[in-house]
């Protein structure tokens, strides 16, 4: 297991869980009265899945940054658009089946992007939410959008929904899956099978959604 550096979280929790990171580190929730030998026994078992769940990381982790450059695709509700410059003092991104910007350093570009993808993720997931909230029957009370790497939405105890701006570069339908996802929370905060039948009700294709998070979110970033 030298291939693998974990850490153990002692807390009240009564079984084990093995969470794989976004940095491909294995991190150990374990309840207080496991003993450390009893850990590494469980990781000894566990190897093979691990080792694959590594793998699966790293691949997902294999985006390329973008340069900024002249004809450059970055996406949007699941197509790829190409960057055209023009010289001209544009103070904000024009989308006309392609992203028209002002020739800037590459920093300053990627700032006026992610401004434009947050207000257009603020306008779609709202009115996705809309009709999602009505149709499953819910009421939320606050929406958010985060920066979070690691995590598309959430759902709060408060019913506050939260979700990653970079959502608006996947397919609409991804995007429901999300939506949909956080809104059956507020019915069910967990992830049981009474959840996951009302989340086929209300989106069929969700393992297929949730699978290609799990297989592409990685490239939903600039």
């Amino acid at each position: 297991m030298s291939l693998i550096s974990y850490n153990i979280i002692y807390s009240k929790r009564k079984t084990v869980a093995l969470i794989i990171e976004t940095d491909g580190t294995l991190s150990i929730r374990a309840p207080r009265r496991l003993g450390v030998e009893k850990i590494k026994a469980i990781v000894k078992q566990k190897k093979n899945w691990i080792l694959k769940k590594v793998k699966e990381k790293e691949k997902r982790k294999r985006f390329i940054p973008k340069q900024f450059t002249e004809g450059e695709k970055f996406l949007y509700l699941g197509r790829e658009y190409e960057l055209n410059f023009v010289d001209a003092r544009l103070r904000n991104v024009i989308f006309q089946d392609e992203f028209i910007v002002p020739v800037l350093k590459p920093a300053v570009l990627k700032k006026m992007l992610e401004k434009w993808y947050i207000a257009r993720a603020k306008q779609v997931i709202q009115e996705r939410v809309k009709v999602y909230s009505d149709k499953i029957g819910v009421i939320f009370s606050k929406l958010r959008f985060s920066k979070a790497k690691s995590r598309w939405g959430s759902c709060s105890s408060k019913k506050t929904l939260s979700f990653n701006w970079r959502l608006i570069m996947a397919p609409l339908e991804i995007i429901d899956y999300v939506v949909i996802h956080e809104l059956v929370h507020i019915l069910e905060m967990n992830h049981s099978k009474k959840f996951w039948k009302k989340m086929e009700e209300f989106s069929p294709g969700c393992k297929r959604s949730k699978k290609w998070l799990k297989d592409y979110g990685y490239l939903l970033n600039i």
